[in-house]
């Protein structure tokens, strides 16, 4: 067994000119077989966007590792890799090449690579999970031909668009959460394969099967349109709004589903379909007891029994239904409408509006009408009576009440899910004892921020763990007839070692709010597919959306009357200030006049940390720079690069994506705020406090003078008077350079600037949606106010609203204090030898 590198960046996996027998060794050595790792490391690639084409059809490794890859790179089709150990990948790389697993067992550490391609466990494999796995499809056994294979998910998530068993073997899905957004689960051929999934949730989003060969299940939501061709035991079915259940009959046989928890809330517009796949043969639903509440249930060929209640409100009885209670759905009122909202479709017009009901019953008892119209007289029609047509008067609508601030946003319903992972990526949990609300604060031209959670746990308590026995190997210890052995067993507390608060484990705080809606036309009408599906929309984030990362800086466990855990979460854009600018260790690094963006990407790609960029978050200024950095910390360098990029430019760390961010301010708004609907006080402060129209430069030494210039702006001194600024940083020599840092404070600072803070509650706007470093509008002033752009330099998060500084900032003393002592730091820097002795 040897192992094989790749070097020099994009090429084809069998052009033996990449493959050497050291890391960034000569080229010649023969490809990769069954017996050789094929390696990908720091010295494979020079640059993002580069490949590796799979270009024969019968390649083999042992290990596949792309664990210390430097740059985004792919690994292309069109043909599979069969491999014979363990996979190792990493956040950087993209898999569009098939993968053939067919080890024995083959530990898949997926280090939240892309995988837009298939995975097949095959040849009695085994696959046993390391982290969370993404992937186009993973297929257990391959049609036509006697193979198999086994899955160990360890209780990490799986998202796929399918699954497909062809003759597998032991499929234990543990914990996991599997969700399934194209053709769901096909079971080609059961033979010896068998499911442990009572543990496991399953989340069908897409249009497809659902078959686990009878096992019990945890819980199964459906979102799409879900076949179940098999009975199953599930703990918790949850039908979501707009999705179809469908339930495989053949000949006089039934699906039975026995139900523990049974949730199916449609609304008017997206209601939800339960049938069976051949008309008029029933299927069955088993629950025992209590009361299942569905909400707009069109039903069809549905047995319901096992001594539950079934109610369905406003639902629908399409025919060939037993136990099932079809209540009326609840009377339409009208809720309130704002005086500045836009009405679409209906129309009121002030004035008399006539009605004429074709019948009224003798024997019906009329109520007035409420809300909408004032129907005058008539509390009940005798049987004698003579009824005529009545005439209805539509008043004005009354003007709407005033805005309770008070009570705005508390109504709003999210819900938070920390998830908590190891310092190497490997999924622990979930906590579900975070006793307070989320809050945090975010700056422009900042790395990211902290934030505090507390835990409503004793530090003293223990906490009971139920785990497999396994070998040293890793592999379960079973009974003779197959049953896996377990163990239960105490920690010794709730938080440190061996639990899921420790220090550097890293959390995701995700946010789920909103639902699903069908997608309608103008006229109201429902939109489908070809296949007359429901198209959706999801209206906020009702699948979630990750709010905040990072790592866990440090706990304090209160032992007092009222115990408790305070979680300190640090994003992940701070550990640019842990991370020195280096190659291997060299700590002298010097960029050539480059792109400023070139630079920056550069910058962060060379020993990667959590904190990246995307395709679009680092724009092109236009300028190129050259850089000396001497024992600077990422989070300088990128400050450096920063102070040269244009005027009106800013930058910041996202701590939910994980992105560095440089961009334009932009000159039209991204969100408009209306006075009296969003805003309730808006207290506007102009100030020339920050007036900066005159600076004095001072750089370097060139042949032994130093550097030393004056830069201002005549028109602002005229108006506004001199506003004096000094800098000192003997890092610059360049006059170009020196003038970008010092017209770039000028142009932000030469005029007196408006600042004001403003609430914006998430009952009126989605919070989520709001970044800092965007642009403002205001409407309904009636003044200047509506005219002005103000940017977003600051932003308080809360589940229920946003505290927003905008306009521009205000340099503190301590953060002035701070800036100096980077400027004397750099000078202290300079000259070094470009690596430690």
């Amino acid at each position: 067994m040897a192992s094989r590198f790749w070097r020099g960046g994009s090429g084809s996996w069998t052009d033996t000119s990449h493959w050497s027998t050291t890391s960034g060794g000569a080229s010649g050595a023969s490809v990769p077989t069954s017996s050789d790792d094929a390696v990908f490391d720091a010295n494979s690639f020079t640059a993002n966007g580069q490949s590796v084409s799979v270009n024969a059809a019968t390649l083999s490794v042992d290990d596949l590792s792309f664990a210390t890859v430097a740059y985004n790179v792919t690994l292309s089709g069109p043909n599979s890799i069969f491999i014979h150990g363990d996979v190792t990948l990493s956040s950087k790389v993209t898999v569009t090449a098939n993968l053939q697993i067919e080890s024995f067992l083959c530990s898949f550490d997926q280090n939240d690579a892309t995988i837009n391609a298939t995975v097949t466990v095959r040849n009695n494999a085994t696959l046993r999970l390391t982290d969370a796995f993404r992937a186009s499809a993973l297929n257990f056994g391959v049609v036509s031909t006697i193979t198999n294979g086994s899955l160990n998910s360890n209780g990490h998530l799986i998202d796929v668009g399918s699954m497909s068993f062809y003759k597998a073997g032991a499929i234990d899905f543990t914990t996991s959460f599997v969700s399934l957004t194209g053709s769901g689960i096909n079971l080609i051929n059961a033979t010896g394969t068998t499911f442990d999934a009572e543990d496991a949730t399953f989340l069908c989003s897409g249009t497809g099967n659902f078959n686990l060969d009878s096992s019990d299940v945890k819980e199964l939501q459906v979102y799409g349109t879900t076949t179940i061709t098999t009975s199953h035991t599930i703990g918790k079915l949850w039908l979501m709004p707009g999705s179809s259940f469908i339930s495989t009959v053949g000949g006089s046989s039934a699906t039975t589903q026995f139900v523990g928890n049974f949730i199916a809330a449609g609304t008017a517009v997206a209601p939800i379909t339960i049938k069976s796949s051949s008309v008029g043969l029933q299927h069955v639903f088993v629950k025992t007891s209590g009361t299942v509440n569905g909400q707009y249930l069109n039903i069809k060929d549905s047995v319901a029994t096992g001594g539950a209640t079934f109610n369905t409100v406003g639902g629908t009885n399409s025919g060939n239904n037993s136990g099932w209670n079809f209540l009326p759905p609840p009377i339409p009122t009208w809720g309130f409408i704002d005086s500045t909202a836009t009405v679409y479709q209906s129309t009121l017009i002030p004035g008399v509006a006539t009605m004429q009901p074709s019948f009224i019953s003798s024997t019906a008892t009329v109520y007035g009408m409420t809300n909408t119209m004032y129907l005058s007289g008539g509390t009940f029609i005798d049987s004698t009576a003579s009824v005529f047509a009545p005439v209805l008067t539509q008043l004005p609508p009354p003007p709407p009440p005033p805005t309770d601030w008070e009570a705005i946003g508390k109504e709003d319903e999210k819900v938070y899910v920390y998830k908590v992972y190891s310092s190497t990526g490997a999924f622990i949990g979930i906590w579900t004892d975070v006793k307070d609300n989320l809050k945090f604060t975010r700056k422009i031209n900042t790395p990211g921020t902290t934030t505090t959670v507390l835990l409503a746990r004793s530090p003293n308590t223990t906490k009971e763990v139920r785990a497999n026995l396994t070998t040293e190997a890793g592999e379960p210890i079973t009974t003779e007839d197959g049953d896996r052995l377990s163990v239960t067993y105490q920690t010794n507390n709730s938080v440190g070692e061996g639990t899921d608060v420790d220090i550097n484990y890293k959390v995701d705080v995700y946010v789920h709010y909103g639902e699903f809606q069908r997608l309608v036309t103008e006229a109201g009408e429902p939109l489908t597919t070809e296949d007359g599906e429901y198209l959706l929309a999801a209206s906020g984030a009702p699948s979630g959306v990750r709010v905040f990362s990072g790592t866990i800086l440090d706990y304090q466990s209160t032992y007092a009357e009222q115990t408790g855990v305070t979680v300190t979460l640090a994003s992940h854009g701070l550990a640019l200030s842990n991370e020195l600018v280096r190659s291997g260790e060299t700590t002298t690094i010097n960029y050539s006049s480059q792109p400023l963006q070139t630079t920056l990407k550069s910058v962060l790609d060379t020993n990667p940390q959590v904190t990246t960029y995307s395709t679009d978050s680092i724009a092109a200024p236009g300028v190129s720079a050259a850089f000396k950095f001497e024992l600077s910390t990422k989070l300088e360098a990128v400050e450096r690069v920063y102070e040269q990029s244009p005027d009106g430019w800013y930058w910041y760390g996202d701590v939910a994506d994980n992105f560095i961010y440089m961009q334009p301010t932009a000159s039209t708004p991204h969100h408009i705020f209306k006075k009296g609907y969003h805003v309730k006080t808006l207290d506007l402060t102009r100030s020339k406090e920050q007036l900066i129209n005159r600076v004095y430069f001072i750089g370097g030494e060139v042949g032994g003078v130093p550097v030393f210039k004056k830069y201002e702006d005549a028109a602002s001194i005229a108006q506004w008077g001199v506003g004096l600024h000094r800098i000192v940083d003997r890092r610059f020599t360049d006059p170009a350079a020196m003038q970008r840092k010092a017209m770039k404070l000028i142009n932000r600072f030469k005029n007196p600037i408006y600042t004001t803070p403003i609430t914006i509650t998430s009952a009126r706007y989605d919070l989520e949606s709001i970044k800092e470093g965007q642009v403002v509008g205001f409407a309904n002033y009636d003044n200047f106010v509506d005219g002005l752009l103000l940017q977003i330099v600051s932003l308080s998060y809360t589940p229920t609203a946003v505290t927003l500084e905008v306009g521009d900032v205000l340099q503190a003393q301590h953060e002035r204090i701070e800036e100096i002592s980077d400027e004397l730091q750099g000078e202290q820097y300079q000259n070094l030898p470009t690596a430690p002795v």
